[in-house]
């Protein structure tokens, strides 16, 4: 059971201590944020997230060494904390990787005329950056700029010798070129990538719609002066992109968080029935996907911690319900302490009760009902008996006797 959990932990002052929060490296899949140890990567000259992400993911095997450790990537925007993407918007060669301001690149003589550098040619937005001073609270962008007025970030490096500004960029998944470094070296590299032991996997974050791309300015579609063809086709070729980063990063043995199907566990009645009886069938997605049943997120919308108000019933319905491959955890539940969800929120949020350590064997065949619409149900496991009532609402794990 262990090995069937998750989390998505993020501590936003610096890595994590696991003397303090020692369950933290008992998850058997543990994904970690890119504004996890922020207040620590931001003060490198220049910044090196990724680098932080791969020591943090280094420090949880080396306590949990059968545990998988996804990390951040996001391949909507470009951001330049992360050394790799510096490097292309350093390299005039790569610009046209991304996505310039509006009369910033004339196609008949195929140059920029905004300027010297990534950051006058190439749209970007300030939003969530480590240099810019508004956004949800000062404690969690603006934490490395000392001016009040634009530029924002100045004392923030993130590639300050060329000229680059800390801000989201933009990749133009319409240059087919862009696709061979995605999967290759941003998903595969040896230094940050699935080639590093450390790394098992990426939460791979944001997308392109017809409003355009996601947690961007309202006004950046105008600003990069973007027909709706435009946008049309930026959102085929971001679905490709996707597409061929998940299977590059199954084919190198790892996993992308977004290939999971999340859910919840159903409310109490004929909801919880159904659920139940259709896990019990040979074609059910219980059976045919990667499933995750989410506790956190699910049922302790408050974020008050420690408050897993449905968690055996949780557990469960998930070892009534689960296939061969089906974790239950956290989803993102935010990172720090106290800046989100208007301050409540603890350091430690992440409960973890010992049924979740405890091996209940593996089960014997699928879940049943006791009786034709009784909403009763069983499932034996090699080590467990689990009944699940759905009328009543409750679920009971009874250990067989060795």
């Amino acid at each position: 059971m262990a090995l069937s959990t998750t989390v998505m932990p993020c501590n936003f002052t610096g890595m994590y201590d696991f003397d303090t929060y020692p369950a933290l490296a008992k998850f058997g899949l543990v994904d970690y944020d890119w504004s996890n140890a922020k207040q620590e990567w931001v003060n490198e000259s220049p910044m090196r997230c990724e680098a932080t992400l791969v020591e943090q993911a280094a420090r949880t095997k080396a306590l949990n060494p059968r545990s998988k450790v996804f990390v951040y990537r996001n391949i909507v925007k470009a951001l330049p904390w992360y050394a790799e993407i510096r490097a292309l918007l350093a390299d005039q060669r790569f610009w046209g990787w991304f996505l310039p301001y509006k009369g910033c690149y004339d196609n008949a003589t195929r140059t920029y005329t905004c300027g010297a550098n990534a950051t006058a040619n190439l749209y970007h937005d300030h939003e969530q950056t480590p240099g810019w001073p508004g956004g949800r609270s000062s404690k969690i962008d603006g934490i490395c700029h000392n001016h009040t007025v634009p530029p924002y970030d100045a004392g923030c490096d993130c590639g300050r010798a060329d000229g680059i500004l800390c801000g989201e960029y933009l990749f133009d998944h319409r240059n087919a070129s862009l696709r061979a470094w995605l999967t290759t070296q941003y998903m595969g590299g040896a230094e940050y990538g699935l080639g590093n032991v450390n790394v098992d996997g990426f939460y791979l974050d944001d997308d392109w719609s017809a409003a355009g791309p996601s947690e961007e300015d309202g006004d950046c579609v105008e600003k990069m002066g973007l027909s709706k063809a435009d946008v049309a086709n930026l959102v085929t070729a971001w679905e490709g992109n996707m597409a061929a980063c998940q299977a590059a990063i199954v084919q190198r043995g790892g996993f992308n968080w977004q290939l999971f199907e999340s859910i919840s566990a159903p409310s109490k009645g004929k909801e919880c029935s159904a659920f139940l009886r259709e896990a019990a069938t040979t074609t059910s997605r219980f059976q045919t996907r990667a499933m995750r049943l989410e506790l956190g997120y699910a049922f302790n919308k408050d974020f008050s911690g420690g408050a897993l108000t449905h968690f055996d019933l949780d557990l469960g319905i998930f070892l009534a319900a689960r296939g061969n491959y089906s974790w239950l955890g956290y989803g993102w539940m935010g990172c720090g302490c106290g800046w989100e969800h208007n301050g409540v929120m603890p350091c430690n949020i992440y409960d973890r009760p010992a049924a979740l350590d405890v091996d209940y064997g593996v089960p014997i065949g699928r879940v049943k009902e006791t009786k034709q619409g009784s909403g009763i149900f069983h499932r034996e496991w090699t080590k467990a008996t689990v009944r699940v009532d759905c009328n009543a609402y409750d679920a009971t794990i009874t250990m067989k006797k060795r």
